[in-house]
C-alpha cells in the first residue's frame, strides 16, 4: 500500500468515526429537542391513535335504552366537545365549541365518528363532553324533543327515548359515557276475561309528547303539545311507550283499546302522575261486559341514579359545602335504627346568621337495603307517628354513605291554602359497630309554589342538621312497635317542572 492510498483510507475512517459519533450525538440530544420544542409539535399520540381521534365508550348495561338490551350498531348520538377554559370551567354548551352535535354510530362496542369525528387537540387541554339519544339533528344547547306519535312502527320506540350523557374534564381519547333515561317508560299488560279475535291497537289519548331540553342546566321542561300516540306491542297482551313525565288529570279518557271490531275506553278515576326515569306499569282488565278497569304502579326504570339526579345543581353545590357528600357503588349496608341526640342545626342557607338551636331529638331507620335504594323511617321523640318512605337512594364506598330523596307535600299558609313543596332530603355519615358517626342530615326546597305570605324557606334554600357529639348511637327502635300509622311521603325520585300546575292535590297522605 502507497502513501497516497493509506491517507485516503484514513480519510475515510476518519469522516466514517465522525458520522457514527454524530448519530450517537444526536440520538442523545432528540429527547431534549423534542421537550423544548414541545409547544410547536403535535403530542405523542398512543399506540393506534396516532390521528388522536375520539371514540367514546358507552354505558350498555342492562336498562340503558327502551329496549331494555345493549346499544345495537347503527344507534347514533349528537356529542358537543367543549374546552375546560378559565372563563368555561364547568363546560358550559357556548354558541361556539370545539365540536357541535356530531354523529356518532355504535359499531364493534363503542361510538365512533359517522362522517366527521371530534379530534383531541392535545394530551394537556382537557374537554367536557355532552351527549344526546337518539341522534337529533336539531340539537343545541335548548331545543324540543319530540317522542314518535306511532311507536308500533319501525324503531320509533327506542327512538323516543330521549337519553343524555356527559364525561369530562378530561384530556382521553376514550371517554365512558354513561347514559340516563330523560322521558317515562309506559308499559300496559292486558288481562281479558274474554278475549275478542283480530289484531290489538292501543292509544294513549291527548297525552303530552314534547319536552322543552337544557343540556347546561339538565332540564326536561314537558311542552304543551299533546296528541294520540299510539304504543308497541310487547310480549302476550302487553303494550310499551316513552312519553315525557306528566300529570294526567283524573276524569280523562286516557286509554282506547280496540281488536278486531271490539274497542274498549278506560277512563282514569284519579290523578296519575308519569314521572321521569321510571316504568310506570298499567294493569288494564276487560271483563266480559266490556268494562275496563285500570291500576298503575311505578318501579326505577335503571338502578343507576345518582344524587345530581335528585338534588338540584345549585343545592347539591351548596350542600358539598357544608356537609360531606358520599358517592360511588359500593355503600355499606345501613339497615338498622340510630338515635340522633344532641339534634343541632348546622348550616342555614336562608339565614345570614345561622341560629344555634337544638332540635327535638330523632331515631331514623333504614331499611329494605338492595340495589342502591332503601326504606327510610323516622320518629320524633314524643310523637307517636312515624314519617315512612319507600324508594330512597344510597350511595357511597367502604363505611362511608349517603342516602337521598324526594317527595311532594304541601304547607298550610295562614289564609289556610296549601303550598306545594317537592322537598329534598340528605343524610350523609360513617357506618361504625356503635352505630353511625358524624351523621348529617340536609332538608331543602328544591320547589315550592305560591307562598302568598311569605312564611317558609324560599325555594332553592336548604337547612343542614346533625349530631352534635358526632355518635348516632344504635336504636331498638322498629316502625312496627308503633301502632298507629304512618305518613307516607309519596316518593317523586327525579326533578319536576311546573309544580303549581302539576300538584292539583295533596300528595303527603
Amino acid at each position: 500500500m502507497n502513501d497516497n492510498t493509506l491517507k485516503f483510507s484514513l480519510l475515510v475512517l476518519n469522516k466514517l468515526y465522525l458520522i457514527m459519533n454524530l448519530k450517537t450525538i444526536l440520538a442523545l440530544l432528540c429527547p431534549l429537542l423534542v421537550v423544548s420544542c414541545g409547544k410547536e409539535s403535535l403530542p405523542i399520540s398512543p399506540e393506534g391513535q396516532d390521528d388522536m381521534t375520539v371514540s367514546f365508550l358507552g354505558n350498555i348495561g342492562p336498562s340503558t335504552r327502551a329496549t331494555d338490551s345493549n346499544f345495537e350498531t347503527g344507534d347514533a348520538i349528537g356529542v358537543f366537545a367543549i374546552e375546560k377554559t378559565s372563563s368555561n370551567p364547568d363546560g358550559d354548551i357556548l354558541t361556539s365549541n370545539h365540536a357541535d352535535n356530531v354523529k356518532y354510530s355504535y359499531s364493534g362496542g363503542s361510538f365512533k365518528g359517522a362522517s366527521t369525528v371530534i379530534k383531541q387537540i392535545t394530551f394537556q387541554r382537557l374537554m367536557f363532553y355532552k351527549a344526546i339519544y337518539p341522534y337529533t339533528s336539531s340539537a343545541r344547547n335548548e331545543f324540543t324533543f319530540s317522542v314518535k306519535t306511532n311507536q308500533s312502527y319501525g324503531d320509533y320506540y327506542t327512538l323516543s327515548d330521549l337519553m343524555t350523557a356527559e364525561a369530562g374534564p378530561t384530556s382521553s381519547v376514550t371517554p365512558q359515557l354513561t347514559f340516563t333515561h330523560r322521558l317515562c317508560d309506559v308499559l300496559v299488560n292486558v288481562c281479558f276475561e274474554e278475549k275478542p279475535t283480530g289484531t290489538a291497537h292501543l292509544y294513549f289519548n291527548n297525552v303530552k309528547t314534547s319536552v322543552k331540553v337544557n343540556l347546561n342546566e339538565n332540564t326536561f321542561e314537558t311542552g304543551s303539545a299533546a296528541a294520540n300516540v299510539k304504543a308497541k306491542p310487547y310480549g302476550t297482551n302487553g303494550f310499551r311507550m316513552v312519553l315525557p313525565p306528566q300529570t294526567i288529570n283524573k276524569g280523562t279518557k286516557l286509554i282506547t283499546l280496540s281488536i278486531g271490531s271490539s274497542s274498549y275506553t278506560v277512563t282514569t278515576d284519579e290523578y296519575i302522575t308519569l314521572r321521569p326515569e321510571l316504568q310506570h306499569t298499567f294493569r288494564m282488565v276487560v271483563r266480559k261486559d266490556g268494562k275496563a278497569t285500570l291500576a298503575v304502579s311505578a318501579d326505577p326504570w335503571n338502578t343507576d341514579i345518582g344524587i345530581e339526579d335528585i338534588v338540584p345543581k345549585e343545592i347539591l353545590k351548596g350542600l358539598k359545602e357544608h356537609m360531606p357528600i358520599y358517592v360511588g357503588n359500593t355503600p355499606p349496608n345501613v339497615e338498622g335504627s340510630y338515635y340522633i341526640n344532641p339534634y343541632v342545626s348546622s348550616y342555614y342557607s336562608d339565614l345570614d346568621d345561622n341560629p344555634e338551636k337544638t332540635l327535638t331529638s330523632e331515631t331514623v331507620n333504614f331499611s329494605n337495603q338492595s340495589d342502591g335504594t332503601l326504606t327510610v323511617n323516622t320518629l320524633t321523640d314524643g310523637s307517636d307517628t312515624y314519617y315512612y318512605l319507600e324508594g330512597a337512594y344510597i350511595t357511597g364506598y367502604g363505611n362511608y354513605f349517603t342516602v337521598f330523596y324526594d317527595y311532594l307535600s304541601s304547607l298550610d299558609a295562614k289564609d289556610g291554602t296549601e303550598i306545594p313543596i317537592r322537598r329534598v332530603e340528605v343524610y350523609s355519615g360513617r357506618k361504625t359497630s356503635t352505630g353511625i358517626s358524624n351523621l348529617y342530615y340536609a332538608n331543602a326546597f328544591a320547589e315550592k309554589g305560591n307562598d302568598p305570605y311569605d312564611e317558609y324557606m324560599d325555594e332553592g334554600t336548604y337547612r343542614i342538621f346533625k349530631d352534635e357529639d358526632g355518635l348516632s348511637g344504635k336504636s331498638s327502635w322498629t316502625p312496627s312497635s308503633l301502632s298507629s300509622t304512618p305518613e307516607t311521603r309519596a316518593g317523586v325520585f327525579h326533578p319536576w317542572r311546573g309544580l303549581e300546575s302539576r300538584m292539583s292535590r295533596k300528595h303527603n297522605q
